[in-house]
């Protein structure tokens, strides 16, 4: 889902709060990368965010608020 039809479906919605729950399962237990290297020569990273005035890189410091 793009952010843009996210958002809309969030606003249409009257959505406040989203959970997200991450499903993936591996089932050859857990896989160690080291030493990865970009070599495409681009990131993702070095770009202004695609979506209104929306941050690069959202403050994740209180990601997890207790009740």
């Amino acid at each position: 889902m793009s952010p843009q039809a996210f958002l809309a479906h969030k606003k249409k919605q009257e959505i406040k709060t989203l959970i997200i729950i991450d499903r993936i399962k591996n089932h050859e237990g857990i896989i160690k990368i080291k030493g990865h290297i970009n070599r495409s020569g681009t990131s993702f990273l070095i770009a202004e965010t695609p979506h209104k005035d929306r941050p690069t890189f959202p403050d994740m410091s209180k990601i997890y608020k207790s009740k």
